[in-house]
Formats: C-alpha cells, sequence, structure tokens
C-alpha cells in the first residue's frame, strides 16, 4: 500500500468513526425500529464521504481502495449499528461485482444489496432449459428490501452477476416480517421466474461474483460481529463503573470483573489482524473461520455484557439487548456456523 493510499485509508477510517460516533450510534435505536426516514439520513450522511463506492476507481466515481479498507470501514460503522453496516458492506460489495456499464448506471444515493446463491440443493438456481432465463427463491438477502438494486450471483450465472431492479419482470421480493436482528438492513425472499439472464455479463472489477465476492461478505460479517462486540464491550465496561451495589461500583465485584475478563478474552482473540487475514490471504477457509470466530465471540460477549447489566440488560433502553440479536445474526449468514463448520472441515483436510 503506498503513503498516499494509507492517508486516505486513514482519513477514510476517521471519517467514518466520526459519523457513527456523531449520527449512527445516538440513532441505534431508531434504526432497530426500521424508522426508514433515519436510515435515509444515516445513508446519506455514509454516501456523503464516499462510503457507498469505496472499492470503485475515481472514473466511476470512486475511492478506489481495497477490501482490507472497506473491512475496516464496516467494522466502525457496526460498532453504531450493525444493520446500516451490512448494507454498506453489501452495497460495496454489489457494486463491485457489477459490470462498469452497469455501475454506471447507480445513481448517487441509490442503495444495492448482493443476493448469494443458497447452498441447499432444493433451494438451489437454475437456468431454464433451452433459454436464457433463470428461475430459483433465494430466501433472507439482507437489505433486499427497499434496496434500489439486487447483484445476484449464483454458479448457473457462471462468472458472472445478474443485476436485478426491483420492477425487473419475473422477479418478486417478499419481505421477511420474522427479522430479529440487523433491522436497519431489512431482509427478503428474491423469487425469481424465468427473469432475462441477458444482463448477466463477466465482471472485470477486483472483486467479481463467485468464491471471492463470498469471502468477501464472510469477512465483512466477522468484522461486523467484531464491532458489535466492541461495543458491547464498551458499554458493560461503562456501566460498571457507575453501577454501585453494596457502596462499591459492581466492577470490584469478582463476579462482574470475571465476566469483563472473558469479553475482554473474546475480543483479543478476533482483533484487526485475525480478521484482515481472513480476506487476504485469498483463502476461503481462513474466510470461513473468521466469521465462525467472531460471530460466536460476539454472541459471548453481548450475552456476557447483558449479565453485567442484570436485569437491566434485557430492557431496550440499554442497548445491549439490539447488539445480542445483532450478534446472533452474524451466526447465521451467510451460511449457517454449523454449515460453515462442516465446510471448514473440507477446507482444513489433509488428503491421507
Amino acid at each position: 500500500m503506498s503513503a498516499t493510499t494509507t492517508d486516505l485509508h486513514d482519513e477514510m477510517v476517521g471519517a467514518v468513526r466520526d459519523l457513527t460516533r456523531r449520527e449512527v450510534t445516538p440513532c441505534a435505536a431508531a434504526l432497530d425500529a426500521s424508522d426508514r426516514e433515519t436510515f435515509a439520513h444515516c445513508w446519506a450522511s455514509a454516501c456523503a464521504i464516499g462510503l457507498d463506492r469505496v472499492l470503485l476507481n475515481d472514473k466511476l466515481g470512486g475511492a478506489g481502495l481495497g477490501p482490507a479498507e472497506l473491512l475496516a470501514m464496516v467494522e466502525e460503522m457496526a460498532a453504531g449499528d450493525a444493520g446500516l453496516a451490512i448494507a454498506v458492506l453489501l452495497h460495496n460489495v454489489a457494486l463491485a461485482a457489477l459490470p462498469a456499464e452497469a455501475v454506471a448506471a447507480v445513481a448517487d444515493g441509490e442503495r444495492w444489496s448482493v443476493a448469494l446463491a443458497p447452498q441447499a440443493p432444493p433451494l438451489a438456481l437454475g437456468v431454464m432449459t433451452g433459454s436464457a432465463r433463470v428461475s430459483g427463491r433465494i430466501p433472507f438477502v439482507p437489505g433486499a428490501l427497499g434496496a434500489d438494486g439486487v447483484a445476484i450471483l449464483a454458479p448457473c450465472l457462471g462468472s458472472a452477476a445478474l443485476g436485478l431492479r426491483p420492477t425487473a419482470p419475473g422477479l418478486t421480493i417478499q419481505p421477511n416480517p420474522s427479522q430479529m436482528g440487523w433491522r436497519a438492513a431489512p431482509a427478503a425472499t428474491l423469487v425469481l421466474d424465468g427473469v432475462d439472464n441477458a444482463v448477466a455479463t463477466p465482471v472485470p472489477h477486483p472483486v467479481g461474483p463467485g468464491a471471492e465476492t463470498t469471502r468477501l461478505v464472510r469477512a465483512g460479517v466477522a468484522v461486523v460481529a467484531r464491532g458489535i462486540a466492541r461495543r458491547a464491550w464498551e458499554l458493560a465496561l461503562d456501566y460498571a463503573h457507575s453501577r454501585h451495589q453494596g457502596g462499591v461500583p459492581i466492577i470490584e465485584h469478582g463476579a462482574v470483573r470475571d465476566l469483563l475478563a472473558g469479553m475482554a478474552a473474546h475480543l483479543e482473540g478476533v482483533g484487526p489482524v485475525a480478521m484482515s487475514g481472513a480476506w487476504l490471504a485469498g483463502d476461503d477457509g481462513r474466510a470461513l473461520a473468521a466469521k465462525v470466530l467472531a460471530s460466536d465471540a460476539a454472541v459471548a460477549v453481548t450475552s456476557d455484557a447483558v449479565q453485567v447489566f442484570g436485569g437491566a440488560g434485557y430492557m431496550c433502553e440499554t442497548g445491549v439487548e439490539k447488539l445480542m440479536r445483532d450478534a446472533m445474526y452474524c451466526r447465521l449468514y451467510p451460511e449457517p456456523n454449523w454449515l460453515a463448520r462442516d465446510q471448514l472441515v473440507g477446507c482444513f483436510e489433509r488428503p491421507r
């Protein structure tokens, strides 16, 4: 990385950190309530500092930075609200997965998402025999509801991305009303019934469809999980200093200190060095492992944060119960952790 690129990276990460503290964190409850006006304001603020086109080159109005820089910015945003961070992540991945002519047609302020082909065979997409049309069903696409477009990636499309607007013939977007986490990025199920595949074009961008895109999404979920855990740790630590019981701050109680120590250990185990390696190594196994470790750590940290708060931890006003719900969704996307563990065995298994 050149000195100029490093300076731009530091400048943008600092800008995202300031934006998160100033505008996102105070609005976390409203974002969790799916307040679209609040989301629109936060999204516009993110776009104003270039957070919507991190991976694109300057000809496409982007910053020309790489995945590692995007991940650092997404983590900062996740410390304010995980749903908004997921929306930022998937929008950037979507634009990087589309051909240049499609990106040029994306207006400033638009928001796109990414639909990864489901891994369960009964739900897989397929190209209809004798035609260039795609049919199938993709469940749980975060941020798809209300998005201006979706980039669909699937083996049946080959080295290509299918970019669709919500009004595309044959596309139905079904809301997911039971979503409990990442509520600022409302998910939907995409139903494709003979959608025209003519616009699926091979992608020349640094982050293309297939394994690289999935790897970046997994690494992105890992840093979102870390951002959630960081925020839970900060809230729990502040509360432990301010809450008094038995005439002393509860941080002086052995049981509370044990909880905080465990939280700190989990955070250290999924530090920035471990997370950045998930993408930079170009290894699917490392990205999977990072996603599993970080999401499990986030669930452990947020659960302990609720315990530090005691009964108040289950109240919406504290913010930690929201963090626990958001952390649970990091375990579920882009695949549930039980499936990711099964895949990890294959990634690291050595020939006998």
